[in-house]
């Protein structure tokens, strides 16, 4: 019997469409901005910084003249950046491909002030990662459904009642307040004994003198 082999992955980048970064761009912007994301730097002004130095493969992705662009229009191609390449991954196992289209990084909040890019590899294997982009999925059902419920039952749309009615399961599981824990009554071993009312005594009147 033949041995199952270790899958194997390989990592393809596209630019996005829309955006202005080419294949080869692609290919040469993602890997510098995923070394970022595992060192921990990869917030928009991270970006900016490193792509300040002439030598960085960055740098001709931003406007340098400070005549046309200020500090937080770079702040916007930096994010601009970020998004304009995804990732195609494909693994091999027993020499079967499996293809999964990808963002090439992932914006996640890691403070109440800021948030960072980060490598879909480091999402997955993140439960608190997870989780945020489970909210973030479930924010993007509802903005879905509250788009199109005018259309339901409607055409086509008809075909989509399943859609609409685990969007709004969802709702209600998440506004269903958890069951109360239950309350164990302890046992009695006697009478209950009473117990007295304390009377606040009244201020005796002053009898006037005369």
């Amino acid at each position: 019997m033949a041995l199952e082999q270790e899958p194997v992955e390989q990592k393809v980048y596209h630019a996005n469409p829309g955006y202005r970064l080419t294949d080869e761009d692609a290919a040469t912007v993602g890997p510098v901005l995923e070394s970022l994301a595992n060192e921990g730097r990869a917030t928009p002004d991270d970006i900016v910084q490193v792509a300040r130095d002439e030598a960085s493969p960055l740098h001709r992705f931003f406007d340098w003249d400070d005549s046309s662009a200020a500090t937080q229009h770079r702040l916007w191609q930096a994010r601009h950046l970020a998004r304009s390449y995804r990732v195609e991954i494909v693994t091999f196992t027993n020499n079967r491909p499996i293809t999964v289209l990808a963002p090439g990084l992932v914006s996640i909040k890691e403070t109440s002030q800021r948030r960072s890019y980060r490598t879909i590899e480091t999402v997955r294997d993140n439960t608190a990662y997870i989780a945020q982009m489970a909210q973030e999925a479930e924010r993007r059902l509802r903005y879905w459904r509250n788009e199109y419920v005018m259309y339901r039952n409607l055409g086509m749309f008809a075909r989509m009642e399943p859609i609409f009615q685990s969007i709004e399961q969802l709702s209600l599981e998440e506004a269903t307040p958890p069951p109360p824990i239950p309350v164990r009554k302890l046992a009695r071993t006697g009478p209950t004994p009473k117990i007295p009312m304390l009377r606040t005594p009244r201020p005796r009147k002053q009898r006037a003198k005369g």
